[in-house]
């Protein structure tokens, strides 16, 4: 059933794109955090628009990309079709929901996620993990205050 609603919508997004859509070989590409990727320099922004709020969001996508990653849907209604199959992936959403806390997304977190991201960076590149992640913590402190 997801599959289907997958195919309609893909053609529904290519007859928004028009012609160049069909002309050359275009992927669309959704980040696992739901960032629309585009291959080329310059995007269709209405298309994007479209992608992201009309279908990525939707229950049949979501169900589509669960199947493939077989990771912690974002839809509590894709959850509640899943759960009675994947027991685990269901426990994993209810402690999360039941003890996390949300990420914060907002513009003061560059000064933490900037020298945290540099630092993992070096520490995969080789760099000494101690250091490095003193170092990391030490910059965090001053931008924040």
């Amino acid at each position: 059933m997801a599959a289907a609603a997958v195919d309609r919508q893909r053609h529904r997004l290519r007859r928004l794109a028009g012609s160049g859509l069909r002309r050359r070989r275009h992927r669309i590409t959704v980040h696992h955090r739901g960032r629309l990727l585009r291959g080329q320099r310059r995007g269709n922004k209405t298309l994007a628009q479209e992608f992201v709020a009309n279908f990525w969001g939707g229950p049949d996508a979501q169900e589509a990309y669960f199947e493939g990653a077989q990771a912690v849907p974002a839809s509590i209604e894709v959850l509640e079709r899943i759960r009675a199959d994947n027991p685990q992936v269901a426990k994993a959403a209810d402690v999360g929901a039941a003890f996390g806390q949300i990420m914060p997304s907002i513009p003061e977190m560059a000064a933490i996620w900037a020298p945290l991201g540099q630092a993992e960076a070096a520490v995969i590149a080789g760099a000494d993990p101690a250091s490095t992640l003193t170092a990391a913590g030490t910059a965090i402190r001053q931008a924040i205050g």
